[in-house]
């Protein structure tokens, strides 16, 4: 009797330790990281047995921040502390999203731990996720971006569209999660300049007096003639088209923002070709007629050719900065470079072919919801005091991960 009291007594002790345990499920598990897209994941935390009726007890999940992860790799989104009652779940959950990275990079831990509140005790109270790297999904391919759109222009104080501009870029994942490779090539239009036959640009002033033709119904003698004389501005339209092909290094920097805004060093070698189109335009600007001496007639014909085309190829070799911001709704990117080039850009005002120091400027927004449209600015120019060319695009991207991303933006 006594053994079997014993035995009953020794059970309900049993019984009521084995019910108030509270711990994770497992003590480790694998979470797959994503190249372009956030990532969820589910930390189970079960009890053994529910609590009697009108007993509660809280169980606070914490990041332990031990694990090779950072705040920039994973949120714990919800929820912190898990109550459990006498009709909730056995098992309840902790909700952690992986960031996207594209990053070539080892893979990382999270070290998550709790406590318990309300009479029960810890079970298996460590837990560690690791973050598999997306890059081993993907190996060393490269992520293509392809952008089709248009060219702005401004002549005669009007903006217009000009032609198609075109551009394919290629960016290998990050090694180490910082050394990046890219390359690509790229077509557009810069913005046409004007300038008068005495390489003025943006003239607006008459540039010579021409003596078209004398009248002989109108004869004085053989030492005067009359003449129709005229003032003339003869304007040159020139287009720039220009075909460029790169091949870029990068370091990461910084990243700042929950890894929203990244900063890259960035080497940059370039090969670029320049068609520059030329066409006259003839204003006239003032005429009349009177009597000079016959021996100062003399006429200046305008030229019969239309236009000229000139070409150059010419490379260049710079380093500077690369940054990028992205979230949910819209990219901007921008980069500054400042190198040396070996040109022949004789139709820019005032510039001899040699070797010169020049800079690169360009920046772009991406709406990355709906259309995926990216307005783009960049200006080109050289060292001490050579006109810049400026172009300004409007594109479509398109990403190649998925063939439905020809028909939507990069990120929607």
């Amino acid at each position: 009797m006594k053994q079997t009291v014993f035995v009953l007594i020794l059970f309900q002790i049993c019984s009521r330790m084995y019910a108030q345990t509270v711990g994770f499920s497992i003590a480790t598990s694998d979470a797959q990281e994503q190249a372009n897209v956030p990532k969820t994941f589910f930390v189970e935390v079960s009890a053994a047995a529910l609590p009697a009726v009108g007993n509660t007890f809280t169980v606070t999940i914490t990041d332990l921040h031990t694990g090779s992860a950072s705040a920039l790799d994973y949120t714990i989104t919800s929820p912190a502390n898990l109550v459990f009652t006498s009709s909730s779940q056995l098992t309840q959950a902790v909700l952690i999203t992986i960031k996207p990275d594209a990053d070539l990079e080892p893979d990382e831990t999270i070290k998550l731990g709790l406590t318990v509140v309300g009479g029960a005790t810890a079970g298996v109270a460590t837990h560690t996720v690791t973050i598999k790297d997306a890059s081993q999904l993907t190996s060393l391919i490269p992520r293509f971006l392809l952008s089709v759109g248009t060219n702005f222009d401004y002549l005669d104080q009007t903006i217009t569209l000009k032609s198609l501009n075109f551009g394919a870029n290629a960016f290998l994942p990050q090694l180490n999660g910082r050394f990046g490779l890219t390359f690509g090539f790229n077509q557009n239009r810069s913005f046409s300049f004007q300038s008068d036959s005495a390489g003025n640009l943006n003239a607006n002033v008459p540039v010579g007096l021409n003596y078209l033709k004398y009248t002989t119904d109108r004869p004085i003698g053989k030492d005067s003639v009359w003449a129709v004389r005229q003032y003339r501005q003869v304007l040159n339209n020139s287009q720039i088209d220009n075909t460029s092909a790169y091949l870029g290094f990068t370091y990461l920097w910084k990243k700042v923002s929950n890894d929203n805004f990244k900063v890259y060093w960035q080497g940059r070698g370039e090969v670029l070709r320049r068609k520059i189109t030329t066409e006259y335009k003839v204003n006239i600007l003032e005429q009349d007629t009177l009597k000079i001496p016959a021996r100062q007639y003399t006429t200046s014909p305008l030229s019969s050719a239309k236009g000229i085309q000139q070409t150059s190829l010419d490379g260049y070799f710079g380093a500077g900065l690369y940054a990028i911001y992205k979230n949910d709704d819209f990219w901007i990117r921008g980069q500054v470079l400042v190198g040396y080039t070996g040109h022949s850009l004789e139709f820019l005002q005032g510039a001899p072919g040699s070797s010169k120091v020049y800079y690169y400027c360009e920046g772009s927004i991406t709406e990355n919801k709906v259309l995926g449209l990216t307005f783009g600015v960049e200006v080109r120019g050289y060292m001490p005091n050579y006109a810049p060319t400026v172009g300004v695009t409007l594109s479509k991207v398109f990403t190649l991960n998925k063939l439905t991303d020809f028909i939507k933006a990069p990120g929607g």
